[in-house]
């Protein structure tokens, strides 16, 4: 999991609560273009489940969150990173400058793509989002179930554990299959939806683009059940604009932000902000308090959410089910924002 998390470099890395873990890496190798593996190690490590990620605290507060791909009970973690084109610290730091003998402050695992019970499980990975996955088949293979892997990638040189992926085809060629951009094999993903049972459990893992077009094959096939952890966040619709001539009377006030813009009000600290129609709660929220953690600022990891007190909120985040967004009880502030003039957050 490429998660980005950052914390105001003004405040604390974090509560020694939340990063209690000391790492210590003692194997760093490359894997693959762009792509090296991180051996960490530690005392009475807690447990992992397959789909877990650790959060790890690096320099000028940055965080950082990676799928755990293996590793000893109580002993170790092994995480593949991606150094990402467009790095803003955390996987750089991570390529260049980390070094074996080093010490890493983490969070105990924490686990949003868990393997739910199924009797069948289909696996599709795009590039690096092939980490989560592996720790599941593994899991699978060892409880005698049945599963597909699917791994997409631009070209094998780019494509991590390639050679895990062989001795798994090796094993049961019928239950591997790599599409690879490069050598002209690609993925069909309308044929191999239609031709999925019912109730089967579908994995993925990847970036947008495939993520998009799997949940829009998925939508005509009821009967499957979707579980997807994303790279970023999915494209989310423009905000509906308001009829100036519905906020004339007292009734409709309440409910209208003509401008765009919103007041907020923080509830622990008293404090009210004016939220801009091109700003999002969170950066009018650091402008004001400190050290406030949050995640991808796009609206798909979830670490930012916050109960509302009161107010409408406008969700655009892909967290939430439609349910959840129905009751109102929380929202996304990297990316959502108010339908009413005024919200209050539990901030």
């Amino acid at each position: 999991m490429n998660t980005t998390i950052t914390k105001d470099a003004t405040s604390d890395i974090a509560p020694a609560t939340k990063f209690s873990l000391q790492l210590t890496v003692t194997d760093k190798a490359a894997i693959a273009d762009g792509i090296v593996k991180l051996q960490l190690t530690g005392d009475d490590l807690p447990p992992w489940e397959p789909g877990a990620h650790l959060e790890l605290a690096l320099p000028d507060g940055l965080v950082r969150a990676y799928s755990i791909v293996a590793g000893t009970t109580g002993r170790s973690y092994e995480l593949a990173i991606l150094l990402e084109p467009n790095s803003r610290g955390g996987s750089r730091y991570l390529h260049e400058q980390l070094s074996i003998g080093d010490v890493i402050n983490a969070t105990p695992p924490k686990n949003a793509f868990a393997l739910a019970p199924a009797t069948r499980y289909v696996f599709i990975a795009g590039g690096i989002g092939i980490t989560p996955i592996l720790p599941m088949i593994a899991r699978l293979k060892n409880e005698g179930k049945s599963w597909q892997l699917y791994y997409l990638g631009r070209s094998r040189a780019r494509m991590a554990y390639l050679a895990d992926i062989q001795a798994l085809a090796d094993e049961a060629a019928s239950s591997v299959s790599l599409h690879i951009k490069d050598e002209g094999c690609r993925l069909e993903l309308a044929t191999l939806v239609s031709a999925l049972a019912d109730d089967t459990a579908v994995y993925s893992c990847g970036p947008n683009s495939l993520m998009d077009a799997l949940s829009a094959e998925i939508t005509r096939r009821p009967a499957l059940h979707l579980y997807m952890e994303r790279f970023g966040r999915a494209e989310l619709p423009a905000a509906a604009p308001v009829d100036v001539t519905d906020c004339d009377d007292e009734a409709t006030q309440a409910t209208c932000n003509p401008d765009g813009s919103f007041e907020l009000e923080l509830s622990k600290s008293g404090e009210t902000i004016t939220v801009g129609k091109d700003e999002t709660i969170l950066e009018c929220v650091r402008k004001v308090r400190q050290g406030l953690s949050f995640s991808c600022s796009d609206g798909y990891c979830g670490t930012c959410e916050t109960a509302v007190l009161a107010g409408t909120p406008e969700h655009r985040d892909s967290v939430l089910s439609e349910e959840e967004k129905q009751e109102n009880r929380t929202m996304m502030i990297c990316v959502s924002r108010s339908k009413t003039r005024k919200l209050v957050l539990d901030l």
